[in-house]
C-alpha cells in the first residue's frame, strides 16, 4: 500500500516495496494516525505509541515520518483513494462503466428485494 501511494509508476512503486521492505526486515506493519486536543497532548500520545513500540520490537519507518510524506498518505486516507493506486494501476484497468465489476449482479438483486 505504501509504496503504491507513494509513487507515480510501477517502475518506482517496485524499487520504493523493496527499500520499504528492507527498512521493515519483511514484517507486516499498519499505520497509525495521531491526533490531539493540543500539542502538549499530540507529543504525549506519540511519547506512549513510542514506548509501545519499544517495548514490543516495533519501530517506524523513518520516510513515512516525512512531514510531506505523512500529509500525502493522510489525504489519501481520509479521502478513501489509497486503493485506487493499489488496484488500478497494476495491471492498468479501470472499470468506469455501470456493470463493469462483479458486484453490480448482487446490486441489482439488492434493489429489487430491498428498495430504499
Amino acid at each position: 500500500m505504501l509504496s503504491a501511494n507513494l509513487t507515480p509508476s510501477n517502475e518506482e512503486d517496485a524499487r520504493l516495496y523493496k527499500q520499504l521492505m528492507n527498512e521493515s526486515q519483511g514484517k507486516p506493519g499498519f499505520m497509525v494516525v495521531l491526533a490531539g486536543n493540543s500539542g502538549r497532548d499530540f507529543e504525549y500520545k506519540k511519547r506512549v505509541l513510542e514506548a509501545i513500540a519499544g517495548d514490543t520490537g516495533g519501530k517506524s519507518l523513518k520516510m513515512i515520518e516525512d512531514p510531506e510524506i505523512e500529509a500525502g498518505l493522510l489525504w489519501r486516507l481520509v479521502r478513501i483513494s489509497a486503493s485506487v493506486r493499489e488496484v488500478g494501476r497494476a495491471g492498468g484497468g479501470s472499470l468506469g462503466a455501470v456493470g463493469g465489476s462483479d458486484v453490480f449482479p448482487l446490486m441489482a438483486v439488492i434493489s429489487r428485494c430491498c428498495p430504499p
